[in-house]
């Protein structure tokens, strides 16, 4: 025994020696220093699952089953309470055969070995990658030997059922997988696949052999980056159409603007054709407005920057004075235009010019796929909004198409008489958002050859007393500017041209500036003079921003208009903030500009 005693003295995994009585009869250092004993006397006719060793043991009752069974007992397990090295100790039993039977029982730390594994384990069980271990059986399937919760979920599995069972049973593929993977089994060289697609689902896989002989796959679920770069490539092939057809639609105008200007010159004499070549360059003029208006919207929305400004205003008035409109518009003496409202007059509280802008955008639709019939507008109250509805009698809209004719960059192909048709496509999506902005939905019912009703909401909210309803109107306005300067701040020459031409009958005494800082030098000479300012907000050397900004330090008194082709209603706050009086948005009427200048212009100077 002293023999057998020396021998695991010399081993350096914790051991002790047990008799046929189950007490320890000797122990080596590793042992002592494992349960920090220092007497070997103590160690001595004690029993392995005494209270002294269970006290630091965490799982202590495995000492009690050791014990009972030391035939029976390899690879068991015992934890340390309270480690900083958290050990964890496998315990494995070996027969002696002596005189008597004496039992080897080695201690060995495996706490490393456990961290690993547990490791391994965490990493397996949480990544977001799916990992499936493959192992060939003897009629040369590959068997799912492992498959983590990833993989599970991305084939729709449950790991109780796919365990042990042909990978071929869950895995569909568009590319002959088993083939790579027969080859990877046997030359063991690392294989990728890209963009590989299982049902409605693509997937990166790769494909590792490990020297245990499994196939390891490591898959990265990609579909929702495919369906992404599906979506960005079909935006940018509607984009590119949209451009291409803008292009389009702001040419027309303008070849007509330019061809029936030209024509002007060789027709002085015969007013009849004078009139209707002003009316056609006009028309012209007003469809190119509303198509920068509608791209400058369509920006704003893009950009989550297009502002909802609320008013109190009787829909009545907005409506009538809309159908007046498009009646006066309306060339086409096969369509009648009617209005269906209530006879009561109804307030609420919304943007009344994007509510016009919605109308407007629908009339304007109806006209273009209306030959014969009517369009009627009109509105009734309900329970919590107001219904708006524009209807026409044109050649309707298909139901796959009414899915589409809200989104952005999209038109429909309602019938053969699209191809005389001018439209950009934008204004039914910026409808759907300006809509949604004052709070309702939009929608539209159709049939083909019969015609189309476009329905929307708007929240019935009360009226607020003291929210006064703006009036601009000008009833009457005077002319005479006779003793008035006026300084024209306009850096592009055709427009100073035009402006002088504006205000050429007035009398008035006109100083014209072309840049920022000639703007600020011929204030400063006739500050004393001046009685209004027409500040254009783009300028070369200094915006007319900073121009009326450093004006307004020193003269608060001086009316500046701000004129520019880039304001938007819901830039009218941000451009009054630097001392502006007013604004007049280009293109700039004559009727307009006089009006404004009237109302602001000193005449008791």
């Amino acid at each position: 025994m002293v023999n057998i005693g020396k021998t695991i003295d010399y081993i350096t995994i914790p051991a002790i020696l047990i008799n046929d009585k189950k007490e320890i009869i000797y122990s080596n250092n590793s042992f002592k220093e494992l349960f920090n004993v220092e007497d070997d006397e103590f160690i001595n006719n004690k029993h392995i699952n005494d209270n002294y060793f269970k006290e630091n043991i965490e799982n202590s009752d495995i000492l009690d089953y050791i014990n009972d069974n030391l035939e029976d007992s390899n690879d068991k397990y015992i934890t340390f309470k309270n480690d900083k090295l958290n050990k964890r100790i496998e315990i494995n039993i070996i027969p002696i055969k002596n005189d008597d039977i004496i039992y080897m029982v080695l201690f060995e730390n495996i706490s490393k070995i456990t961290d690993t594994l547990y490791l391994y384990e965490q990493i397996f069980d949480n990544t977001n990658m799916g990992i499936i271990i493959l192992l060939q059986n003897t009629s040369n399937e590959f068997i799912i030997k492992d498959i983590n919760p990833t993989a599970c979920d991305m084939f729709n599995s449950d790991r109780l059922k796919i365990i042990n069972t042909n990978y071929t049973n869950y895995i569909h593929s568009d590319v002959k997988l088993y083939d790579i993977i027969l080859k990877i089994n046997e030359d063991g060289v690392k294989r990728d696949i890209k963009k590989i697609q299982c049902d409605d689902k693509w997937f990166n896989i790769n494909l590792i052999k490990v020297e245990t002989g499994e196939i390891i796959l490591i898959i990265d679920d990609i579909t929702k980056q495919i369906k992404i770069l599906e979506k960005l490539e079909k935006s940018d092939k509607y984009k590119t159409e949209f451009l291409s057809n803008m292009s389009h639609e702001i040419r027309s105008p303008i070849n007509s603007i330019i061809g029936f200007s030209e024509l002007l010159k060789d027709v002085k004499n015969d007013e009849s054709k004078v009139n209707k070549y002003i009316e056609i360059i006009q028309n012209s003029s007003e469809s190119l407005i509303k198509i920068v208006n509608d791209i400058l919207d369509f920006s704003k929305i893009e950009e989550g920057k297009l502002e909802i400004n609320k008013t109190n205003f009787d829909i009545n008035k907005i409506l009538e004075n809309l159908y007046l409109i498009n009646k006066n518009k309306n060339k086409n003496k096969n369509i009648e235009l009617k209005i269906n409202i209530p006879k009561n007059t109804n307030n609420i509280l919304n943007d009344s010019f994007r509510l016009e802008q919605i109308i407007n955008n629908l009339v304007n639709n109806s006209m273009k796929f209306t030959k014969s019939g009517y369009i009627e507008i009109g509105y009734k109250k309900q329970e919590f909004d107001i219904l708006f509805y524009v209807k026409d009698t044109g050649v309707g809209i298909s139901d796959d198409d009414q899915s589409k004719i809200f989104n952005r960059y999209i038109q429909a192909k309602q019938s053969n008489l699209e191809s005389k048709i001018i439209g950009h496509g934008l204004g039914l999506s910026i409808s759907k958002e300006l809509v949604k902005l004052m709070g309702g939905e939009i929608w539209v019912k159709s049939e083909l050859d019969k015609g189309s009703t476009f329905f929307f909401t708007l929240p019935n909210h009360k009226r607020i007393n003291n929210i006064k309803i703006p009036n601009k109107k000008i009833v009457s306005y005077d002319t005479d500017f006779t003793d008035k300067t006026i300084l024209i701040v306009e850096d592009i020459d055709f427009n100073i041209k035009l402006l002088e031409s504006y205000l050429e009958d007035t009398n008035a005494t006109l100083i014209i500036a072309t840049d920022g800082n000639d703007a600020l030098l011929k204030y400063n000479d006739y500050k004393n003079k001046l009685s209004l300012i027409l500040m254009d907000i783009q300028l070369p050397e200094m915006n007319g921003n900073d121009v009326t900004k450093i004006i307004r330090t020193i003269d608060k008194d001086t009316p500046i208009i701000a004129q520019t082709a880039y304001a938007m209603k819901g830039d009218y706050e941000n451009l009054m903030s630097y001392g502006f009086n007013d604004i007049i948005n280009k293109p700039i009427k004559k009727d307009d500009l006089l009006k404004i200048v009237s109302k602001y212009i000193d005449f008791k100077k």
